[in-house]
């Protein structure tokens, strides 16, 4: 999990990479439709959803809305609100590319590779780019039962965390629904750990979601980079190096 180490089969089925950047009142649904037809190549399928990081309250008529841009294969999105991008890789049968380029082009390239194109059309169509505020970063990792763990105490030798839940909990399949945070500076942790299911094949699995958040932005290739160490070191701390051989050990 760090430059040196790659699980080889890893169990990571999402990445976020995410942008804040001041409301733009001017990135409306009219703007971002503009945008999604001169992307619709790359994107053909569009959908909406609720803004995300409203604070809650009575919202009288159509509120706040996101634009998922949605690549044919549904292994990429993009998503677009006033004070917001996001993109997404999300493994739909692909190999997971990394987050850094290696031998094939990572998600970290992309994603700035997106945010680029998309602030270009922001200055062009509306006369002003978005300049972000914070970028954030979420690894979501599947673990799934009689591919990685056989019970919940086998899965306490997974996620050690959970191990000691094995004396509270009386059922073989407990529901799980831990939060975990830690503020560092100006950086954030946050950590969920819940029970899921694997949409392709209904096998039941555990989803560990690590988010780290930057409330001040750098440079983004770098601030993100650190970001993913981030990441990398608190997976690492949840699943000891012990128990790599679950995700074919390491090369």
């Amino acid at each position: 999990m760090t430059e040196r180490k790659h699980l080889r089969e890893p169990p990571i089925v999402e990445v976020v990479c995410g942008f804040s950047f001041d409301a733009m009142a001017v990135l409306d649904p009219v703007a971002i439709g503009l945008y999604w037809h001169r992307r619709r190549q790359d994107f053909p399928a569009k959908q909406l959803h609720p803004a995300v990081g409203q604070a809650p309250g009575i919202v009288l008529g159509l509120g706040p809305l996101r634009t998922w841009l949605v690549s044919e294969n549904g292994e990429h999105v993009v998503q677009v609100q006033q004070d917001r991008f996001y993109f997404n890789w999300r493994g739909r049968g692909a190999r997971y590319p990394h987050f850094n380029t290696y031998e094939e082009r990572g998600v970290l390239d992309r994603c700035l590779d997106e945010f680029v194109q998309f602030s270009a059309f922001c200055q062009e169509e509306l006369g002003k780019r978005p300049a972000p505020t914070g970028l954030e970063l979420a690894k979501i990792d599947m673990l799934e039962q009689g591919r990685h763990w056989s019970d919940f105490t086998d899965l306490g030798r997974v996620v050690p965390a959970l191990s000691g839940l094995r004396s509270v909990l009386q059922s073989p399949q407990p529901v799980l629904q831990m939060q975990m945070f830690e503020a560092r500076g100006d950086r954030e942790i946050h950590v969920q750990i819940n029970n899921a299911v694997v949409t392709s094949t209904f096998v039941r699995g555990v989803q560990i979601e690590t988010r780290i958040v930057a409330s001040s932005s750098g440079e983004p290739r770098s601030t993100f980079s650190e970001l993913n160490e981030m990441a990398n070191a608190t997976f690492r701390a949840l699943i000891p190096e012990t128990e790599w051989h679950r995700f074919g050990g390491v090369r």
